[in-house]
């Protein structure tokens, strides 16, 4: 939990949860109110670019995101790394609580703010990957976020899955992630040639 906060072996889950409700609350700045955010969805960390991408909407705006993020580094919730860009990553104990949020009753309904923590990354990393003026090595540090983002959406959400797939194999050239990416096309192709399939609009 930080210098300020220990919990000895063996502890009991409730008191777990407990003190990681009691660190989210001290962390929230006075007089916010908490949001979700998607940035407990990322795998292998996540830029700022990202960040804002999942996150800003017409409540929430760039530099809130910005001002959010600083303020969690500080209250070392989030690392930070030195490359460049740097890459923010959620405590693991913050993420899995904050992931156990998010799989309760009514946390994928879309009419809960608008879209799902999930389907904002999902969206995300789409526009990332498939974004034409983005460097390859820009894609290829977020394939883990990929990853994620292919797996609730191949459940969740057929087309979207498609797309995740095929903007990831655009990028990939003949890195360790080619067999993977192709896999992800072929556990489609099933999903692909019911009637919802072949009624997806071609890209």
């Amino acid at each position: 939990f930080g210098a300020d906060d220990y919990l000895a072996k063996p502890f009991s889950p409730r008191e777990l949860l407990a003190r990681i409700r009691a660190r989210l609350r001290r962390a929230a700045p006075v007089g916010s109110a908490p949001r979700p955010g998607a940035a407990p969805v990322c795998f292998g960390g996540f830029t700022l670019d990202l960040a804002v991408s999942m996150n800003v909407d017409e409540h929430v705006g760039r530099w809130d995101v910005v001002d959010g993020l600083a303020t969690l580094v500080e209250r070392s919730l989030v690392s930070v790394s030195g490359e460049d860009p740097p890459r923010y990553r959620l405590l693991e104990t913050m993420r899995a609580f904050a992931l156990a949020r998010m799989a309760a009753p009514g946390a994928d309904d879309p009419a809960d703010e608008g879209l799902s923590a999930r389907r904002r990354h999902a969206m995300a990393v789409l526009a990332l990957i498939a974004h034409g003026s983005a460097r390859i090595d820009e894609c290829l540090v977020e394939m883990e976020n990929a990853r994620e983002a292919f797996h609730w959406a191949s459940e969740h959400d057929l087309a979207l899955a498609a797309q995740l797939s095929m903007a990831a194999a655009r990028v990939i050239g003949f890195t360790v992630w080619r067999q993977e990416v192709t896999d992800w096309m072929l556990a489609l192709q099933p999903a692909m040639e019911q009637a919802s399939g072949r009624a997806l609009p071609l890209p």
